[in-house]
């Protein structure tokens, strides 16, 4: 067994209910460690993947929230930008 499904699976034994949040580079490693875990052995309940942008994201929301904010999709971003370029272009600033 791999050293990361065994200490994955020694995660599991010593805490079988408890959420266990694992931050991996990619959903698609996330899955694949689960599913190499579940092969593996039956206990993988609990177990949590996320990636360092959408766990980032999620704790940078609880402050934006408060501040009475929000982070932006990339097609807001996208119209932003347009609107950015379209002022400039029309105020003749987009030499």
């Amino acid at each position: 067994m791999p050293h990361l499904i065994h200490a994955l699976a020694s995660e599991a034994d010593r805490n079988a209910i408890a959420r266990k949040l694992i931050v991996v580079p990619t959903f698609g490693m996330g899955r694949e460690l689960l599913r190499r875990l579940s092969l593996e052995r039956m206990g993988w309940v609990g177990f949590e993947f996320t990636t360092p942008h959408t766990l980032a994201l999620q704790l940078a929301r609880l402050g934006l929230d408060s501040a009475s904010l929000k982070t932006l999709d990339a097609f807001e971003q996208q119209s932003i930008l347009d609107e950015a370029l379209d002022l400039c272009i029309s105020s003749g600033d987009g030499s």
